[in-house]
């Protein structure tokens, strides 16, 4: 597999030559991640220094877009309202200026306040959730309409919660959601293992009585993050087995999901988790008390062709990249049979 680095904007050569170092080579894929705030139209200008940038390298690259405007389109679906795709073709302009192919990561999940949808039963998130899908499949296929041909969509897969454990990810998270969408998908390692986690719980309530769910106060979270072993029920994670008649067959295992899904497979991302929760995912890899045995994983994906190290935090500080490599390069050298 040929590793590479997550970098932004403003670090993207600085990470390229530190990488190239660390790595012994030159790497071979890169991700750029997009936030928010790069939506400008200055984006153009800047897409173009990145061409000009790779012109003269082999770089297989991604573009991470930003979660915020993809889940507002849904949202506004939801309200019966128009939606607005003025950021997004900010996006899609600039990247024609990058002119080999690209891949364009997206999530086509929906992000929902934890506290609404504590509230609601099974069957109530359910008919959400199936509205939701409909939703983005269409604005989806909307989107790949608007994209220049060397663009090709990935979808990745989400995780259980987001936004400091206030928001959470209701939709995308088993492989079996994305059975029948026309796209490949990026494999975030480390979303798999929280998903994973949950079901591995010790103690996973029934939910038949609901009224073990929406009391979670923070000091109760907070002593559930730190005693995950005992257990926590949540509602948007219980749908799934009634969804799929029992536990969806990807969130047996990390390994079970990667076999699943190696036909829809073009690119990883590679981190390490070690519970359930936002702080436990995007880890340096050989993280303390991590729930992924990475020379199982390496096994499983050392063939495939590109992996990019996405650690939370990266962009402000490069060493959790250098950290991370060099526990893969030191637990796992057959995953860097393809660097040459």
């Amino acid at each position: 597999m040929h590793i590479g680095p997550v970098v932004d904007l403003r670090n993207y050569k600085e990470y390229y030559e530190r990488f190239a170092r660390d790595l012994g080579s030159e790497p071979r894929c890169m991700e750029f991640h997009i936030i928010n705030s790069d939506l400008t139209q200055d984006l153009n200008a800047k897409m173009k220094g990145i061409n000009e940038f790779l012109r003269d390298k082999n770089v297989a690259v991604s573009f991470h877009c930003p979660d915020h405007p993809l889940n507002d389109l849904t949202k506004t679906r939801l309200e019966n309202k128009n939606p607005d795709y003025n950021k997004l073709t900010i996006l899609f302009d600039a990247l024609q200026e990058i002119k080999q192919k690209k891949f364009l990561v997206m999530h086509q999940g929906f992000i929902a306040n934890k506290s609404e949808i504590e509230a609601m039963n099974i069957e109530e998130l359910i008919e959400l959730k199936k509205t939701i899908k409909n939703i983005a499949s269409k604005e989806m296929n909307i989107l790949k309409s608007k994209l220049d041909e060397n663009t090709e969509i990935l979808l990745e897969q989400s995780p259980v919660f987001a936004g400091a454990n206030k928001l959470v990810h209701i939709t995308d998270q088993c492989l079996e959601d994305f059975a029948n969408r026309p796209f490949r998908m990026v494999q975030d390692i480390s979303h798999i293992a929280l998903l994973v986690s949950y079901f591995q719980q010790n103690k996973i309530t029934d939910l038949k009585n609901k009224s073990v769910i929406g009391k979670m106060t923070e000091q109760s979270e907070a002593r559930d993050i730190n005693e995950q072993s005992k257990g926590i029920a949540l509602n948007w994670m219980e749908a799934l087995k009634k969804e799929y008649n029992g536990l969806p067959s990807s969130l047996n295992s990390i390994e079970e999901y990667l076999k699943l899904a190696k036909d829809k497979t073009a690119w990883f991302h590679l981190s390490d988790a070690n519970g359930i929760y936002v702080t436990n995912e995007g880890l340096i890899i050989g993280a303390e008390k991590s729930t992924i045995n990475w020379k199982s994983i390496v096994e499983l994906i050392k063939n495939k062709e590109f992996g990019v190290l996405e650690i939370i935090g990266c962009e402000k500080d490069y060493t959790r990249i250098q950290k991370s490599l060099k526990y893969l390069k030191i637990s796992c050298p057959q995953l860097f049979t393809q660097q040459s």
